[in-house]
């Protein structure tokens, strides 16, 4: 059972869409394209967390499109599939609209960012499973003159496996990384502990700039552990000892 529950609480940290009848909550990035359903002679709003400066539709016949502040009013004007890219100060909306004559269509798709559904899921996982701090190790490992991590605290599940890792990842290079294809995991006996899974707060780094890195992870027994980080062509590793377990 805490396996099942382990395996239950990673797959809602990274669900993609949340829908509420009519009225829904997506989340995104620059590399997923969300579907919008449409219907003819209804408007659909696009709300979202930015102001959005320009767009890229790729049928202007058959659709018509208005900003309005952080929204996007659009209206088909005929049965035709297309997509749709918006563009707001710091990042790329992705869209596939469809129209049909169905009941189910969007009247207002609230868009956000993927990495604020992992931090708001994170927080509420926290809150209502009573996890509670029991080490704060403040182990520092070096990728290579790129990164620096450091692992701030671990907190347990009260009367449970799961674990939090708390992790600071700093940018030490002279120039700005983008974090999309780091990858840690936790090891033991050179195998991978699952089920686990990490997020990071901010993908992008400037010189200088630091993120939060949350990992969560189901242990079953107290053992030394290894903490693998790759980036780039770095492949690092550090022990993280049973005593902070």
């Amino acid at each position: 059972m805490r396996l099942l529950g382990a395996i239950l609480f990673l797959w809602i940290l990274f669900i993609q869409v949340t829908f509420a009848g009519n009225v829904r909550t997506v989340y995104t990035d620059s590399a997923t394209i969300i579907p919008i359903n449409l219907r003819m002679g209804q408007s659909t709003i696009l709300r979202f967390i930015e102001k959005p400066k320009k767009m890229v539709l790729g049928n202007s016949n058959y659709y018509s499109v208005e900003f309005i502040d952080n929204d996007l009013a659009i209206q088909p004007l005929g049965t035709v599939t297309t997509n749709l890219f918006v563009y707001g100060v710091k990042n790329v909306y992705g869209f596939s609209l469809k129209t049909n004559q169905s009941s189910s269509y969007d009247d207002l798709v609230q868009v956000d960012l993927k990495e604020n559904e992992v931090n708001s899921q994170l927080k509420s996982l926290e809150a209502t499973s009573s996890f509670k701090e029991i080490s704060t190790p403040k182990q520092s490992l070096a990728v290579g003159n790129e990164l620096t991590i450091i692992l701030n605290k671990i907190s347990k599940l009260q009367n449970g496996d799961l674990y939090l890792l708390d992790f600071k990842i700093e940018n030490i290079s002279k120039f700005s990384i983008n974090l999309s294809s780091f990858e840690i995991m936790l090891t033991r006996d050179k195998t991978k502990i699952t089920p686990q899974d990490f997020v990071l707060q901010k993908i992008v780094l400037i010189h200088g700039e630091t993120t939060k890195m949350r990992v969560l992870i189901s242990i079953t027994r107290k053992a030394d552990l290894s903490v693998e980080a790759k980036f780039k062509s770095f492949n690092v590793k550090q022990i993280i000892s049973r005593k902070f377990l």
